[in-house]
């Protein structure tokens, strides 16, 4: 069938600007549907990122709950530790337990009018105070202290005479 148009030669568009509608036409489809597949790969990125967001929180509450629960097993270790380095140092010092053994045998050594009035013990040194009415009794007490050989050193501290209680006597004894 032969082409029969019949409309104005003025109103017929010009072959380039069919070809240039073909052309716009075409890119604007292409470009409409990579807008399309552009918003899909953008929305499944989304929430692709929001559940691997929403795992790491909850790994995070996770770990910090098992950060806190380490903590006060952390604290608890280390009173222990530290109450063992204090029980090692204490272990380690050399106690007052042998100079108190001391005592009953060299009261049982002593007169029974010389008595112990006061005593003080530590890891080195040991102060004894004893009390009599008797001045004959003093060089006994001295002796039975020096011939006991439990002390390294007996250094005599106090020497006082009081009319109502007698003579005070306080040696410092060193192991």
């Amino acid at each position: 069938m032969p082409k029969i148009n019949l409309l104005p030669q003025d109103l017929i568009p010009k072959t380039l600007t069919v070809k240039l509608a073909k052309i716009m036409t075409q890119i604007v489809v292409v470009g409409f549907a990579l807008f399309i597949v552009g918003s899909v790969v953008l929305i499944s990125l989304f929430v692709v990122n929001a559940a691997k967001l929403n795992n790491l929180n909850k790994t995070k509450g996770r770990l910090l709950e098992s950060i806190s629960n380490n903590q006060k097993a952390e604290q608890g270790l280390y009173l222990v530790k530290d109450r063992l380095g204090k029980v090692k140092t204490v272990l380690s010092e050399k106690t007052a337990i042998d100079a108190v053994k001391e005592v009953p045998a060299i009261l049982a050594k002593l007169p029974a009018t010389v008595t112990l009035s006061s005593a003080e013990f530590s890891s080195v040194t040991n102060n004894l105070v004893f009390t009599t009415t008797d001045s004959a009794l003093v060089p006994q007490l001295v002796a039975t202290l020096m011939a006991e050989k439990v002390f390294s050193t007996v250094n005599l501290n106090v020497f006082t005479f009081n009319e109502t209680k007698g003579y005070a006597v306080g040696f410092e004894l060193i192991k």
